[in-house]
């Protein structure tokens, strides 16, 4: 017996201990830094950085000039011609011609230095759609982990009005089997306990819904865990807004969305001057160095009394290499006379480009500027109706403890009591998502600043 009760002990210790491990606690700032970790898109958006970063790497080295070296081994059989030896041969013969080689472009309409330019630019706006990103994911992670708060907010408004309505339920029992009061009263606060409860099954699904969505967002692998979203401070609901065209200043200056257009718009810039450059002339410099064999070479021999021509003494590969070294070096001008308008096409098409990115620059402002006012408005209007809900709400519940008297009393029916009660608790839910909403669009005016947000 003493041995069951120590196994029973342990096991519950286990189960809760297992329980209690399951549960794992993510804060705001946890879920912001996994999501911003994990994100695939800002990983994509890093690796296109990294690719325009080694774009950009490689216009430094666009200023030097070209080496390359060649080596051939050629083998040909029957008649042929020697283009090493001058001569007509009609037997198998082997040809080698080894060449280093050395091209600079000394100018191409400054096309090179216009490059860099362009490359500079697209790397700092890859840098930028990094940050674009990386506050899309940051916004997304705010607003659902708030939807998190903010039902389990409204479920425990819920449950307040189930427990308060249970609390009704056994006061009219009492008077119910006094004679006091009806069935009726009973049956419709029955009725009513039963929506409320209906109400927090729907608001604890809307819950797990909520929280999936912010598990997938910070990509978390296991879902099935048990999982804490501590609630966030106490916001000063008190507190002054900022000034509005202060905000839109602050947020044209500071919003990656805005310097990527820019940065864009004079990557364009320097696209169409990179057009205009390969309507000029250019000067190029070659060089080289390069030797050549042929098995039919040699080195012609003579009788030194009748000069009368003994034939050839074959050399070696390297003795030819030697005797057959030749350098060369060209200056090269060239001029575009007429490229099919190909140059001038494409001068038009990055004068449109321009054009475009200049919209682009405005329509990003605009809509920044947009907004900018309508997070303004909204927090301005959620701190307004914050303050009327208090009011409102310190109203009706004087006037719900009236009408529980009442009711209590048998001086009015349950409709009008329940009327009282459900704009009491109506008026609480709205204060809390009155308060949300003022602390959401406040963290959203601290990102369009470019602040780091506390919590």
């Amino acid at each position: 017996m003493v041995f069951v009760r120590v196994f029973y002990v342990i096991f519950i210790i286990s189960v809760t201990g297992s329980f209690l491990f399951a549960q794992k606690t993510l804060t705001l700032e946890q879920c912001i830094q996994l999501a911003l970790e994990r994100n695939l898109q800002i990983q994509q958006a890093k690796i296109n950085k990294d690719i325009s970063k080694v774009n950009f790497d490689q216009t430094k080295y666009n200023f030097l000039p070209d080496l390359s070296g060649s080596m051939n081994w050629t083998r040909t059989f029957g008649t042929s011609f020697d283009q090493i030896t001058f001569q007509r041969v009609q037997r198998s013969s082997t040809f080698s011609t080894p060449r280093v080689n050395l091209f600079w472009n000394i100018f191409s309409g400054f096309a090179n230095h216009y490059t860099r330019k362009q490359q500079f630019y697209q790397l700092s706006a890859a840098e930028q759609a990094i940050e674009v990103t990386k506050n899309t994911v940051l916004t997304n992670v705010l607003g659902t982990y708030l939807l998190i708060i903010l039902d389990t907010e409204n479920l425990k408004v819920a449950e307040k009005r189930l427990e308060s309505l249970n609390m009704q339920l056994e006061k009219m029992s009492s008077l119910v089997d006094a004679g006091l009061r009806n069935t009726t009263e009973i049956l419709n606060l029955k009725a009513q306990i039963a929506n409320e409860e209906l109400t927090i099954v729907n608001l604890k699904n809307q819950l797990k819904k909520d929280q999936l969505t912010l598990l997938q967002l910070i990509e978390e692998e296991n879902i099935t865990g048990e999982f804490i979203f501590p609630p966030l401070p106490e916001l000063d609901m008190e507190q002054p807004l900022p000034n509005l065209q202060e905000l839109i200043q602050k947020s044209l200056q500071n919003l990656p969305e805005m310097k990527q257009a820019q940065m864009r718009l004079e990557a364009n810039y320097f696209s169409k001057k990179l057009s205009f450059a390969n309507r000029l002339p250019s000067l190029s410099l070659s060089a080289g160095l390069g030797s050549s064999y042929s098995s039919n070479g040699g080195i012609p021999q003579f009788d030194p009394v009748t000069f009368r021509y003994l034939g050839l003494r074959r050399t070696s590969f390297f003795e030819q290499i030697d005797d057959n070294f030749n350098q060369n070096i060209t200056l090269s001008l060239n001029i575009p006379i007429f490229s099919r308008w190909q140059n001038q096409k494409a001068y038009k098409i990055a004068e449109y480009n321009i054009k475009n990115a200049e919209l682009e620059v405005e329509l990003t402002k605009n809509n920044i500027t947009k907004q900018v006012q309508q997070a303004y408005i909204d927090a301005e209007n959620a701190q307004n109706r914050f303050r009327a809900i208090q009011a409102q709400l310190k109203a009706l519940t004087t006037n719900y403890e009236f009408a529980e008297q009442r009711y209590q009393a048998g001086t009015i029916d349950f409709y009008t009591f329940y009327e009282t009660f459900g704009a009491k608790y109506k008026a609480e839910s709205d204060l809390i998502q009155a308060k949300y909403e003022f602390w959401l669009r406040l963290k959203i005016l601290e990102i369009y600043q470019g602040k780091n947000m506390g919590f």
